[in-house]
């Protein structure tokens, strides 16, 4: 497996930005940019313009993605830190191959409260949109269940098959559930429906 040695002064810089990240997948740049700034020290000077540039590097590396989150300019973090003093060990990143023992992000615990925040928000907005005011019953928790199997299965063939279930079926829902795929990918999204699928939330 590749190692990545962090040794240089960017290397530092790159560590330090995706520790900002915490806990998160995705982060607002704004946040990002100030939750750096107080891992890096009070004695760390830089501009918001010299941040973005580190950004820029690390996208080309492969470590992050830029994305459009609410509106809002964000990033996404596509590396999974084992040992963050050490090495890096790359994601799966679209059309390239996961090196033999690379840590996958989606079978990691780093993503489990993502996953969970997540699956809430999507029956949330199905609830708003399709029963808005009613409270929860058995008809309720059967038609919610059901769309949210029909759109895993329709994400499972592809992104398509799952915008084309949303105008069939659930176009009242379409803008909020379209800008969650968007955000946040079909991997992150693909396991927040089999979370909310097989639990009641």
């Amino acid at each position: 497996m590749t190692e990545i040695r962090l040794e240089s002064p960017e290397s530092e810089i790159e560590r330090d930005i995706l520790r900002a990240f915490g806990w998160s997948i995705i982060e607002f740049e704004g946040v990002l940019f100030q939750k750096f700034l107080l891992i890096a020290g009070l004695n760390t000077i830089m501009t918001l313009d010299t941040f973005k540039k580190h950004l820029s590097n690390m996208e080309s590396k492969g470590y992050v993605a830029p994305l459009r989150f609410q509106g809002i300019p964000s990033w996404k973090k596509l590396v999974v830190e084992d040992r963050i003093e050490d090495t890096l060990h790359p994601r799966r990143i679209e059309k390239r191959t996961p090196s033999e023992g690379v840590k996958r992000v989606d079978s990691s615990e780093h993503i489990v409260t993502d996953t969970k925040i997540l699956a809430e928000d999507i029956i949330k907005i199905l609830k708003g949109k399709l029963f808005p005011g009613r409270r929860n019953d058995e008809i309720t928790d059967r038609v919610l269940r059901k769309h949210v199997m029909e759109m895993r299965r329709a994400l499972s063939e592809s992104e398509e098959h799952f915008l084309h279930y949303l105008d069939e079926y659930l176009a009242v829902a379409k803008p909020e559930l379209t800008q969650i795929l968007r955000a946040r990918g079909e991997d992150l999204v693909m396991l927040s429906l089999r979370l909310a699928e097989s639990h009641h939330l």
